[in-house]
């Protein structure tokens, strides 16, 4: 009976570790270069207001103002909104794990993907692949 349990548990183990390798491998890195080319949008700010509501289409949507201290690429105003998939509205949330979501009082490097025909866009960083 205790073999038969610690058989059971090792192959749980194994199984779980094999996920975990395969999600590892599901990201794809990006250079830097590669990074700056498909931003459209690079610049440096702080993040003044973040909140999350449905959006015209019934999305869950984060929209995040930034105060813009310096633009690096594209034309930017001195303050911006982006919108983001996913939120948290009353006891609900949905947020994707590979999105950087923003928090007030953040300073950061912001290089944009180019937004959706449906308004959102996201940071550029690694990309996750289909399993």
């Amino acid at each position: 009976m205790i073999k038969d349990l610690f058989k059971y548990i090792f192959i749980v183990l194994i199984i779980y570790s094999t996920q975990i390798e395969n999600s590892i491998s599901q990201v794809l890195e990006l250079s830097l270069k590669e990074m700056t080319n498909e931003s459209n949008r690079i610049f440096i700010g702080s993040v003044i207001k973040v909140n999350s509501s449905l959006d015209n289409n019934k999305q869950y949507s984060t929209y995040t103002e930034f105060n813009v201290e310096n633009v690096i690429k594209g034309e930017i105003n001195k303050t911006i909104v982006i919108k983001q998939f996913g939120g948290k509205i009353g006891k609900k949330q949905i947020y994707l794990e590979h999105i950087k979501y923003f928090k007030v009082g953040e300073n950061v490097l912001v290089m944009l993907y180019p937004e959706s025909k449906l308004g959102f866009t996201n940071p550029v960083g690694p990309r996750w692949l289909a399993g």
